[in-house]
């Protein structure tokens, strides 16, 4: 399989994503997850996942152990990147935009070592990368 694998998506929906997560996420997304995968841990040391997009878009990851991960602004511009440990189990993924609109958007989900992808996004671990538990 090629790396990343990329799923087209439309950002954001009718959800104020800051009001489900008590303000430590930003955005709105859909109810349902933009995307579902069941990973095998495997291997690697890292899973990114990353959203491109015209729109100021936003990430929300639900890990295996129930874990919220959200980021904003992490990745090259306006998009989010979130790069975790990965472990094995479910993984629900929704990609939003930070205002009430819907836009087109392309969901990254890599394995490889950021050093290693053929484009350029910023190190993940910044301020702007939250963990909640609801």
């Amino acid at each position: 399989m090629p790396d990343p694998q990329t799923i087209n998506v439309v950002a954001g929906g009718p959800n104020n994503v800051s009001a489900a997560t008590g303000g430590q996420c930003a955005g709105y997304a859909a109810e349902a997850p933009d995307v579902r995968i069941n990973f095998s841990g495997g291997s690697f040391d890292r899973i990114n996942f990353s959203a491109l997009s015209n729109a100021d878009t936003t990430l929300i990851v639900n890990d295996p152990n129930g874990t919220w991960w959200c980021d904003d602004d992490s990745g090259n511009g306006l998009n989010p990147l979130i790069e975790l440990t990965p472990m094995s189990g479910q993984y629900d993924i929704w990609v939003g935009t930070y205002s009430p609109n819907t836009a087109p958007a392309t969901l990254a989900i890599s394995e490889l070592p950021m050093a290693a992808r053929r484009f350029s996004l910023r190190h993940p671990l910044c301020p702007r990368l939250f963990r909640a538990k609801l």
